[in-house]
């Protein structure tokens, strides 16, 4: 008692930050650590062409799409499953609206927003019900779902890149949120669809905290059949996450095609590995019950800056997916790692 009385401010410490000796501990503070380092050795080897205004734009501008398809595939992973068929879902719904609106003569940036998201919505809506009703790995499900909504996407529609497309497309690839005029490439521009993923990621990080849907989800990650037995309605959340990531497919399709000005039916295809590994790099287990959608975002920054400064770097891009498939194995394998040598810590504690 007197050692507190003579010596107040030696517990003080303890009480004092706590958020910020919490995020210091975090995973997500080794991911921003590692993104500062890899940014410094990048900036050394090629200074002129990484920091500049016109590649960390480039560099957002990219993150935005794959990050908003990251946070529904972070949804998926919480509760304990893997969604592949994302990239398909995205391309059908935006593939499948702009040629319906064409044909029809409408121009409009919301209208084609809407009605991409209903078709998202419903065929993710589909991956539920049928992950739910047929008890399969939500990986094997969404595999042939995804072989499924391509093929009446080009059975359909057709297989043809489509370059003509609604004014209100090519509007949206010109805006800007802030433009500057760089030495080196001129004038460059941070695109809106940053702003777009930034809220979707404020929306779904104030879900998964303040809901009862979100820890539900988190719930049905960490133990499906007590969370089942706790009165828990399974087939509600299956239909919501799967839904959400359909809508969110569909959003980041229709984004892709607006900034890029043009509509691809194969939009992501080969795309899963990229997002996949962000979001277990970014810290949620790949068995459920963990993530963040701070993790997801940086972890999302940190592939697309790999990506990004590889070329820079004069190294091929078919370097790429290796680089990203050792990600993958780093960020499911480290966790697991760690998991056991703290056992033996407390094992060797114990006989102690």
């Amino acid at each position: 008692m007197s050692e507190l009385v003579m010596n107040p401010a030696k517990s003080s410490p303890d009480r004092s930050y706590p958020g910020i000796r919490m995020f210091i501990r975090s995973h997500e503070f080794i991911i921003l650590m590692g993104i500062i380092l890899y940014s410094v050795v990048v900036a050394f080897i090629n200074p002129q062409g990484f920091l500049s205004l016109a590649n960390f734009f480039d560099i957002f501008k990219s993150a935005s799409v794959y990050g908003i398809l990251a946070l529904g595939t972070l949804l998926v992973i919480i509760t304990g499953g893997v969604d592949l068929s994302f990239p398909a879902i995205g391309a059908f719904s935006t593939y499948v609206t702009v040629n319906i609106c064409m044909a029809m003569g409408w121009d409009s940036l919301t209208i084609i927003y809407v009605m991409a998201i209903v078709i998202g919505c419903l065929l993710g809506c589909m991956n539920g019900v049928l992950v739910n009703k047929l008890k399969a790995p939500a990986m094997i499900v969404t595999l042939g779902t995804s072989g499924m909504f391509y093929g009446l996407m080009l059975f359909a529609f057709g297989s043809n890149v489509m370059f003509s497309i609604p004014r209100s497309m090519r509007n949206f690839s010109r805006e800007s949120l802030y433009t500057v005029i760089d030495p080196l490439v001129g004038r460059s521009s941070l695109h809106p669809s940053v702003l777009l993923w930034l809220v979707l990621a404020l929306v779904i990080a104030w879900m998964l905290r303040y809901t009862m849907m979100g820890r539900n989800i988190y719930a049905l990650g960490g133990n499906r059949s007590v969370c089942e037995r706790s009165g828990v309605n399974i087939f509600k959340l299956d239909l919501f996450v799967f839904g959400v990531i359909g809508i969110l497919a569909a959003i980041a399709g229709v984004t892709f095609s607006a900034s890029f000005r043009m509509v691809t039916p194969i939009a992501f295809r080969g795309e899963e590995l990229d997002v996949i590994a962000a979001v277990v790099l970014g810290g949620a287990a790949i068995t459920g019950g963990k993530g963040t959608v701070l993790g997801t975002v940086l972890g999302v920054l940190l592939v697309t800056l790999m990506n990004n400064s590889l070329i820079l770097m004069g190294i091929p891009s078919a370097w790429q997916k290796m680089v990203i498939g050792l990600l993958l194995v780093i960020g499911v394998g480290g966790p697991v790692l760690k998991q056991k040598l703290a056992g033996r810590k407390q094992g060797k504690g114990s006989l102690a």
